[in-house]
Formats: C-alpha cells, structure tokens, sequence
C-alpha cells in the first residue's frame, strides 16, 4: 500500500497561495489502486487505504483552500503515458464515489417523504378513532397503536433531515474537491529520498 507522508497533522498548507497539499509516497504507479481488480488502469477502484486517508484529509483541512494530491515516486519508474492513465483512473473512481453519494441522497430524501406520508396517515387515522369511537372501546389499542407508529415514522424523517442528508452533504462535497484537486507526481532518485513533507 502506498505510504502516507505527514506533516502539520496529515498535510500541508502554504497560506500564501491558499493551497494544501496532500502528499503519498509509493513505489508503483499500480499501488494507488485495489490490487484485486484488473480492470483498465482509468477504471480501476482506488485503493481502500489511500481513498480513507484522503478523505480523511480532506475533512480535516482548515478552511477551504485549493487542493494539489501529490504522489511521489522513485524517478526510476517515471512515466508520462502511465502518469495520464492514473490521473484519469484516479477521477473517474471520484466521479464515481460522487455519483453513488448523490444516488444515496435521492434515495434518503425518498425515505423521508414516504416516512411523513405514512406518518401523517398514522396520526390521522389515529384522530379519527379517537373522535368517533367511545371511551373504553375496543379500539383503544389501535388508535394507541396508530399514534405511536406515526409519530415513529416521524422520528425517522426528524433523523434523515438532521442527521443523514448532513452526513451525505458532507460527503458529496469532500469529494467535489478530491474530484477537483490537482494531481501531480513528485520523483527523486530513489524511492526511499525523503519527500518535501518527510517520511512517515
């Protein structure tokens, strides 16, 4: 797996041009990638690890400055064609990690009209037994019944509206600026020469 550099926590930001920059380490161009899938380098999936550490990142960079994700690599594999291959490989697997969140959004917003349409359904009916049937008839438990489930329903949608779509939100935009960031590949004499960040 490639090796994460750290500085300043996880990355560094120069304040004077308002850019932070990410920086791995790795041997290979292929290392960036899930070493179980063989598909075309562009429509390969993003190595478990490197996705979570960059994601990370970018949730925890101050601010919103622009973003430059640098790769470094020994200048004994330098290669300009397999550089262009992973750069698009890299977007496109952002691209779509970005279209599965806002699919997940649609579907959560989806969920929460059906939630307040059942529920309001519930609490309706509910009102409705209520008003027309005697104290101490039979249907005391259902109009009990049909409050509670109605106001669950409700508490679903109170859930999908605070706590959900804020997370999806969050999500869908750390991966606009992953998608947006520039990609660059930084290359020393060998492998193990220390980056501008350092060595983890």
């Amino acid at each position: 797996h490639p090796t994460r550099t750290l500085m300043s926590e996880q990355y560094r930001i120069d304040t004077s041009r308002n850019v932070a920059y990410i920086e791995v380490s790795s041997d290979f161009y292929r290392e960036l990638f899930n070493e179980w899938d063989f598909s075309p380098t562009m429509n390969r999936d993003l190595d478990d690890d490197l996705f979570e550490y960059l994601d990370e990142c970018v949730a925890e960079i101050p601010g919103n400055p622009a973003l430059h994700i640098d790769f470094h690599m020994s200048l004994s594999i330098a290669d300009e064609s397999r550089e262009n291959a992973c750069t698009r490989g890299i977007r496109n697997y952002f691209q779509y990690q970005l279209r599965r969140e806002r699919n997940s959004m649609r579907r959560i917003w989806g969920d929460g009209l059906r939630y307040a349409l059942y529920g309001a359904v519930f609490l309706f009916v509910g009102s409705q037994l209520n008003r027309h049937s005697p104290e101490d008839s039979q249907f005391e438990f259902l109009i009990e019944g049909f409050s509670i489930g109605g106001w669950v329903l409700f508490w679903e949608l109170f859930s999908i509206i605070f706590f959900k779509v804020r997370t999806h939100r969050e999500k869908i935009l750390r991966l606009e600026r992953l998608r947006d960031a520039k990609i660059a590949y930084v290359y020393a004499e060998s492998s193990d020469s220390e980056s501008p960040a350092g060595q983890s």
